[in-house]
C-alpha cells in the first residue's frame, strides 16, 4: 500500500488540499483523486480500479477502527476490465492555428512540449521524464526507456523536422546531455518537474488567454494529433 499512499500525498500536494484530519477522507475527496488517475493522468480502467480498491480497504480499516463513521467510497463504482469509452475532445484546425500563433508569440519552449505531445503522441507524465540524451538529433529520434514509457516498453519515435528545427532555434542542444528536456519555466534543466506544470499553464494561460472552451485539455492535442494521423 506504500505506492498508493505515496501516490495519495502527491495528489493532495497537488490539489493543495492537503489532508491532515481522518475526517478529511471523505466521497469527494475519493472521486477527485479516481478522477486524477483515470482522466487526467490517462490510467486504464483496470488501475483506477486498483486505486478504488485500495481505498475500499483503507476505508473498512479506518471503520473497523472506528476513526471513520462513514464509508468513502459508498456509492462509488468499478469500470470494470474494459471500463468506459473515454470522451475525447478534438481541437479543430482554427483553434489550433490560434493556439500555435499564441504559443509562438509568448512561449516557445511550451510550443515544444505542444508539438511533442501533438505529433508524437509522447504523454505530459513521459515529457517529465526526458532527458536531452534521449533525442538523437543525427537520425531525428526520440528514444523511450521502459522506466519513461507508459506501458513500460523501449520505444524509439521519429521526430518530424518542425519539432527538430525549433529545438535547434531554441538551442535545446547547448545544454548538457543529462538535463530533462522539460525543467523551470519549460527549458532544460537539472530539476526534474512535475506533469502537472503543462495542465496548470495551459489551464491559467494557453485556454485563459484564448478563451477556450474548458473541455480543450492539453492532452486534447494528443487526441488531436491521433485524430489527423488515422484521417490521413
Amino acid at each position: 500500500y506504500s505506492s498508493y499512499l505515496h501516490n495519495m500525498e502527491l495528489f493532495n500536494e497537488q490539489k493543495k488540499v492537503p489532508i491532515i484530519y481522518i475526517y478529511q477522507f471523505d466521497k469527494d475527496f475519493c472521486v477527485m483523486l479516481l478522477d486524477e488517475v483515470y482522466i487526467t493522468r490517462d490510467n486504464t480502467a483496470f488501475t483506477r480500479d486498483n486505486y478504488l480498491g485500495f481505498l475500499k480497504s483503507f476505508s473498512s480499516f479506518c471503520l473497523n477502527h472506528n476513526y471513520l463513521t462513514k464509508n468513502p467510497t459508498e456509492g462509488i463504482s468499478s469500470l470494470g476490465r474494459r471500463g468506459k469509452k473515454k470522451i475525447r475532445d478534438v481541437i479543430n484546425e482554427d483553434l489550433l492555428k490560434k493556439i500555435y500563433g499564441y504559443l509562438q508569440e509568448t512561449n516557445s519552449h511550451f510550443l515544444l512540449a505542444s508539438y511533442i505531445l501533438y505529433y508524437c503522441f509522447v504523454r505530459p507524465a513521459e515529457m517529465t521524464r526526458l532527458r536531452l540524451s534521449n533525442i538523437n538529433i543525427e537520425k531525428q529520434t526520440l528514444y523511450l526507456e521502459d522506466t519513461i514509457s507508459k506501458n513500460r516498453k523501449d520505444g524509439i519515435i521519429t521526430l518530424p523536422s518542425k519539432v527538430i528545427s525549433l529545438m535547434v532555434d531554441l538551442n535545446i542542444f547547448s545544454y548538457p546531455n543529462d538535463y530533462y528536456l522539460f525543467s523551470d519555466g519549460f527549458k532544460p534543466g537539472s530539476k526534474k518537474r512535475s506533469e502537472k506544470m503543462f495542465r496548470d499553464y495551459w489551464a491559467h494561460y494557453v485556454r485563459k488567454r484564448l478563451k477556450l472552451p474548458e473541455k480543450y485539455k492539453f492532452y486534447s492535442l494528443k487526441d488531436t494529433g491521433i485524430d489527423r494521423k488515422s484521417v490521413v
